[in-house]
């Protein structure tokens, strides 16, 4: 609906081409297309996933830092981190 909306408006006020009766098209300014973009655009930039690398590691940090913390009571504090360093890169 927005595409071909949006492409009605290009074809009669950008290319001047007449093309069917649509009430849409009898606005004198392009807002009606302004009004349309909005919605396009929180569509377009939605995600098959809601969650980005980013808030992975932001929940995964905080809960390794007790595991680490308990690891280094057997494994010294200085290998685990290597290990997390060598995983990481």
């Amino acid at each position: 609906m927005i595409g071909s909306h949006g492409r009605l408006v290009r074809r009669r006020w950008i290319l001047g081409e007449t093309e069917a009766d649509d009430p849409i098209l009898h606005a004198d300014e392009l807002g009606p297309v302004a009004d349309t973009l909005t919605p396009y655009q929180a569509i377009r930039t939605m995600r098959i996933v809601p969650i980005s690398k980013f808030s992975l590691l932001a929940i995964a940090i905080p809960a390794l830092i007790p595991i680490a913390a308990l690891f280094s009571i057997q494994v010294p504090l200085k290998d685990i981190l290597m290990k997390i360093a060598n995983i990481l890169i």
